[in-house]
C-alpha cells in the first residue's frame, strides 16, 4: 500500500516560480513552444488543402479552355460569350500564377498571405463578375470553375479565423516579451540618468564659477581709470555738439535775415532759384561747404544791389532786415560762426576717434557678454538637469508599474505565479 502511494503520487507544479528578467523571452516561448508548434501545424495543414485545391482550380480552368460556345446561342451573345471567357481565362491564369503558397509557417506570413488572397479573390470577381454572367449563359458548364474559387476563398477565410482565434494569444506573446525588454531598457537607463545629472551638476558649479568672475570682472570696469578717463572724454564730446549746435543756432539766425528777400529774389530770378533754395532748405550744410560761404555773399550783394535799385517789391521791414544781414556778412560775422564751427567739428571728429581707439567698452562689453552667456548656459543646464531628474521619477514609477503588468502578463500566459527577479 505504502508503495503504490508512493509510485501514484503526482509531482506538483511549484505555485510560484522565479525568473530574471533577461530570462523572460526564452522562458515565455518555451511555455508557448507547443501552442506555437501547434499553430504552424494548423497553419500547415490549411497550406496543403490549399495547394490542393488550387490544383483543382487549374484542372477546372483547363476544363473551362476546352468548353465551347452553345451551338443555340445567338450570333451576338456568342460574340460577346467567347470575348469575356478569353478575358476570364487571362484572369484566372494570372491569378493562379500569384497565389504563392508561404514556405514559412509562422503567424505573420500565414496573415499576410490571407490578406493578399482575399484582395486578389476581391479583384477577380469585381473583374469578372459580368463577364461570368455572360458565359454562364453560352457555355454548358461554368459552376466548377466558380465553385473551385469559392472553395478556395472559403478555406482561406477559415485559415483567417484560425488566425484570429489565435492571434490574442499570438499578441500576448510578443507583448509581453517586449514589455520586458522594455523594462531592461528602462532599469539601464537610470544609471545612465544618475550619471548624467551628476555630471551636468558638477559642471554647474564650474559654470556659475566661471558667470561670477565674468561678472566681477565686468563691473571692475566701471570704477577704472580707463572708464573713467573714456567718460571725461564723451562728457567732452557732448560738451564740443552742444557747442556746435550753438553755433549751427547762430548761422542759422544771421542766414535768415535774408528769408524775405530770397524767397522774392527765388521767384523773379530763375537762374539763382535753385542755389537760394539750397541755402533755405539746409542753411548750415550749404555754407559750410566748399565756398559755400562765398556763394552766400554773392546772393547777399545781389540782393544789396537789387534793394539800392529797386528791383525787389520787398516791404521796408523786409529790406532792413536784409541790410542788415549784410551789414553783419560784411562784417565778417559768418567768417568767425563758420571758422568756429570748422574748429569745433575738427575737436570733435579728434574726439570721437580717440573713443573709437579706447577698447575699454569693447572689452567692456566682451565681459557682459561672457557674463550672458554663462547665465543662458546656467539656465540651460538646470532646466536639463530638472527634466533628467523628472524622466529618472517617471521611469522608477515606469518600472515598477511595468513589473506588475509582467507578472499579470506572464501568469495569463503560463497559469503559474512569476516572481521577477
Amino acid at each position: 500500500m505504502l508503495f503504490k502511494k508512493l509510485f501514484s503520487k503526482k509531482e506538483e507544479k511549484p505555485l510560484e516560480i522565479e525568473l530574471k528578467l533577461e530570462e523572460i523571452e526564452e522562458w515565455v516561448r518555451k511555455e508557448n513552444r507547443k501552442f506555437m508548434e501547434d499553430l504552424e501545424g494548423d497553419i500547415g495543414e490549411n497550406y496543403v488543402i490549399l495547394e490542393e485545391k488550387l490544383e483543382k482550380l487549374r484542372e477546372f480552368l483547363k476544363l473551362f479552355r476546352q468548353a465551347e460556345i452553345h451551338p443555340d446561342v445567338i450570333e451576338r451573345l456568342k460574340k460577346a460569350a467567347q470575348t469575356n471567357k478569353l478575358m476570364i481565362e487571362s484572369s484566372m491564369e494570372n491569378f493562379i500564377e500569384s497565389f504563392s503558397i508561404p514556405k514559412e509557417k509562422d503567424f505573420k506570413s500565414a496573415q499576410n498571405f490571407c490578406r493578399d488572397v482575399s484582395v486578389k479573390i476581391a479583384e477577380l470577381g469585381k473583374k469578372n463578375r459580368r463577364g461570368f454572367l455572360i458565359v454562364t449563359e453560352a457555355l454548358k458548364d461554368t459552376k466548377d470553375l466558380t465553385k473551385s474559387i469559392g472553395e478556395l476563398e472559403g478555406k482561406t477565410l477559415e485559415l483567417w479565423k484560425t488566425l484570429k482565434e489565435k492571434g490574442k494569444r499570438i499578441n500576448d506573446i510578443e507583448e509581453t516579451i517586449n514589455l520586458g525588454k522594455s523594462v531592461i531598457s528602462d532599469i539601464e537607463r537610470k544609471p545612465e540618468i544618475e550619471k548624467n545629472i551628476q555630471s551636468l551638476e558638477s559642471g554647474l558649479d564650474f559654470q556659475r564659477q566661471k558667470m561670477e568672475k565674468a561678472k566681477k570682472e565686468a563691473e571692475e570696469f566701471k570704477d577704472s581709470k580707463e572708464m573713467s578717463k573714456l567718460k571725461k572724454m564723451e562728457k567732452s564730446l557732448e560738451d564740443l555738439k552742444t557747442k556746435r549746435s550753438r553755433m549751427e543756432d547762430r548761422i542759422i539766425q544771421e542766414m535768415s535775415n535774408f528769408e524775405k528777400a530770397f524767397k522774392k529774389i527765388g521767384y523773379s530770378e530763375i537762374e539763382k532759384s535753385k542755389a537760394i533754395n539750397r541755402y533755405m532748405e539746409n542753411p548750415v550744410d550749404a555754407i559750410v561747404e566748399p565756398k559755400g560761404l562765398d556763394k552766400f555773399r554773392e546772393l547777399a550783394f545781389f540782393v544789396k544791389d537789387g534793394i539800392k535799385k529797386n528791383r525787389f517789391e520787398l516791404s521796408d521791414k523786409a529790406k532792413d532786415k536784409a541790410l542788415l544781414g549784410i551789414e553783419r556778412v560784411e562784417s565778417g560775422v559768418l567768417d568767425w560762426a563758420l571758422k568756429e564751427h570748422k574748429e569745433i567739428t575738427a575737436k570733435i571728429s579728434e574726439s570721437e576717434r580717440k573713443i573709437r581707439k579706447n577698447k575699454i567698452i569693447e572689452e567692456k562689453k566682451e565681459k557682459e557678454k561672457e557674463y550672458e552667456d554663462w547665465n543662458q548656459t546656467i539656465t540651460k543646464t538646470k532646466k536639463r538637469i530638472k527634466d533628467l531628474k523628472e524622466e529618472r521619477e517617471e521611469i522608477g514609477k515606469k518600472i515598477e508599474s511595468q513589473r506588475k503588468m509582467l507578472g499579470k502578463k506572464l501568469k495569463s500566459l503560463s497559469e503559474k505565479e512569476v516572481k521577477i527577479t
